[in-house]
């Protein structure tokens, strides 16, 4: 009688540095003969030529690279609110006043030395006295003229004393000038009364000026005077406007 007798084999095989277990089963013919004393001798006949058999490799599970070692990150200062920018304080623009250490580009002394000489000359004209500077009355021009918009048309301040104005001139002698220049054909027995009268009547005995550049409009020239003159009545007139000798 033959049969098949199946062998089985374990091999331990490397496969890419993993360790992987296979099982093969091969097959060899035997031939046993029974004797008569009842004991079975076998022969081995020989190996059939093998039988593929499946191999089951058992696969190492995929692991992530292995990199360095680990480090902590460092830690990020948070970042920091930035102020909103505040806005800036604005200032309100202040007024140019002409300062009063000027006039013209003058020194104030300068200044008053010719508004009195280009007064007192023309008074000597009429026989009356010079007049004297007065700062609280050149303080309240300044004052005004401060004020004044240059271009527009002259108003009188409305105060207490004498005033004579003037715009568009060159110089402060020049207004004074222009002032005076009203006696040509003046009419004494009129008792009219200009500018003319104020710079040259008797009971005035100071005066105080100011003036502001314009610019391509010219100078403006306020004088105030005090005791102011061209008050209305005959009496007045005759005793303060003279002709010239």
């Amino acid at each position: 009688m033959r049969y098949i007798v199946p062998v089985v084999f374990l091999v331990n095989l490397m496969v890419q540095a993993a360790e992987v277990y296979v099982t093969e089963t091969s097959y060899v013919t035997v031939s046993r003969t029974k004797l008569p004393d009842g004991s079975i001798t076998e022969i081995i006949l020989g190996q059939p030529d093998p039988i593929p058999v499946d191999v089951q490799l058992q696969s190492q599970p995929d692991q992530e690279p292995v990199s360095g070692p680990f480090q902590q990150p460092e830690p990020q200062p948070e970042p920091q609110p930035q102020p909103e920018p505040q806005p800036q304080p604005q200032l309100e623009p202040q007024v140019q006043q002409e300062p009063r250490t000027q006039a013209n580009g003058v020194k104030s002394s300068q200044f008053a030395d010719e508004i009195l000489d280009a007064h007192n000359s023309k008074r000597a004209k009429h026989r009356v006295a010079p007049l004297q500077w007065s700062q609280e009355l050149a303080s309240y021009a300044e004052r005004y003229s401060a004020a004044y918009s240059c271009g527009s048309g002259l108003v009188h301040t409305g105060g207490p004393y004498g005033e004579n104005l003037a715009s568009g001139v060159s110089s402060c002698s020049h207004g004074v000038q222009l002032w005076y220049d009203e006696v040509n054909g003046y009419d004494y027995n009129s008792q009219h009364l200009n500018h003319f009268t104020q710079v040259v009547w008797k009971s005035t005995h100071e005066v105080g000026c100011a003036v502001k550049d314009c610019g391509s409009n010219g100078l403006y020239l306020i004088c105030e005077y005090n005791k102011p003159g061209n008050i209305v009545g005959d009496k007045y007139f005759r005793e303060n406007v003279f002709p010239p000798y």
